[in-house]
């Protein structure tokens, strides 16, 4: 079943993945058995003749979730990958940049081909490739563009090249760097929380946390020819913004707290609000700004240990370090997670406590903590998480109080 009959189910795909209140789709054994619960499900029978009407889409949520049928998949694929637009885009190298003298892609089939492909396969990097160069030369707007990665990633959470296309999108969408990227408070918000569903339905999803990283790092002020007031707006948006995604991370790792791309994800975000405040803002003195660093690590050194609290419970912790290796089901045990994020928040307060000269060794002294330290930095801490962090915590808060 090739030739301009199975283009055709390309192109109803194509089509109908592109109506505007869709939201995701997924993949079924039978279309018709989707849509008997659903009295306003729409069936799309397939335009192939030997396939008898059988419906090989269908519309259903009030257009809001498509399913396909599984059976339809190798007639579109082979379809798509046979489009002469396709094969001459792979024979000439396809993807990247569009250099002068190379022909347009400007061929609607090309369009419709990567379209279906990356919906049956969100991994297929040539097709992102090929509408990379759709976008250069003006074939394809930024937001439909963007439109379909979302799509793409609601059913292929952890693909990393989609990942990469949506990264390369945003960055083409800013005015001019270094603009906090996406440009208004409600977009920087539905890019978050993207990255938080995808790290929800793909486990160790370590692509939707780079993706977080990558857009906490492109809370950049505004350069200092724009002037005070530009700059002070852009300050408080960003505090903003990294104050939410603290809260977000916070309930992201609560919820799957065996996850070690969500502590990664956890670990970006604290280091982001550690790096904004480090840099200059107007109003807060540099003493201000060391005082806020030291109170969040602290806070973090605290919230490490109530998970460990929760999650743990009175497991030793000779016995919680062997089994960070183990796993249970195929999964690591979550103290087995939490551990490395309690290390994590320890060091941060270490350096800072160090930084502020009221000398982490020392202090931790009295916990039973044993500190070692190389050319001045930290290098590693071994303690045991239920009373060793009690003293630091509080040397950490007074150190905040010092410096205010």
């Amino acid at each position: 079943m090739q030739g301009p009959d199975a283009w055709a189910c390309v192109e109803l795909l194509a089509a109908t993945a592109q109506l505007p209140a869709l939201e995701g789709y997924e993949f079924v054994r039978s279309c018709e058995e989707v849509a008997a619960p659903e009295p306003t499900a729409v069936l799309v029978p397939s335009p192939l003749s030997a396939h008898g009407g059988r419906a090989m889409l269908a519309v259903c949520d009030g257009a809001r979730q498509l399913a396909i049928a599984k059976w339809i998949l190798p007639t579109t694929h082979r379809a798509a990958c046979e489009c002469a637009a396709w094969r001459s885009r792979a024979r000439s190298g396809g993807g990247g940049d569009a250099e002068p003298g190379d022909p347009a892609p400007g061929d609607p089939a090309l369009d419709v081909a990567s379209r279906v492909l990356l919906l049956l396969n969100g991994h297929c990097y040539s097709a992102w490739h090929a509408r990379k160069r759709l976008v250069l030369v003006g074939c394809l707007a930024l937001a439909d563009e963007l439109a379909l990665s979302a799509l793409v990633l609601r059913r292929f959470a952890s693909a990393p090249d989609a990942w990469a296309h949506r990264r390369w999108l945003l960055a083409r969408s800013a005015p001019s760097p270094p603009a906090p990227m996406p440009a208004s408070p409600y977009d920087f918000d539905s890019e978050l929380l993207r990255c938080d569903t995808a790290a929800a339905t793909k486990r160790a999803n370590y692509y939707a946390g780079m993706q977080r990283e990558w857009l906490l790092s492109r809370l950049a002020p505004a350069p200092a020819a724009a002037g005070k007031t530009r700059a002070s707006q852009d300050s408080e948006n960003a505090a903003f913004q990294l104050a939410a995604d603290l809260m977000r991370t916070e309930a992201l790792l609560r919820a799957h707290p065996s996850d070690s791309s969500v502590q990664y994800a956890r670990q970006a975000s604290v280091l982001a609000s550690l790096r904004a405040q480090a840099s200059d803002q107007p109003g807060r003195s540099s003493a201000s700004r060391e005082s806020g660093r030291v109170r969040l690590a602290a806070c973090e050194l605290e919230f490490a240990r109530q998970l460990l609290r929760t999650f743990a419970g009175d497991t030793p912790l000779a016995s919680t370090q062997a089994s960070a290796g183990s796993s249970l089901g195929g999964r690591p045990q979550p103290h087995a997670v939490l551990i490395a994020h309690h290390r994590f928040a320890a060091s941060l307060c270490l350096r800072l406590v160090g930084a502020h000269g009221l000398g982490a060794a020392s202090a931790l002294g009295d916990s039973g903590a044993r500190v070692t330290t190389e050319a001045g930095g930290f290098a590693g801490v071994v303690y045991s998480w239920r009373a060793a962090p009690a003293r630091l915590v509080e040397l950490a808060a007074a150190a905040g109080r010092l410096r205010e």
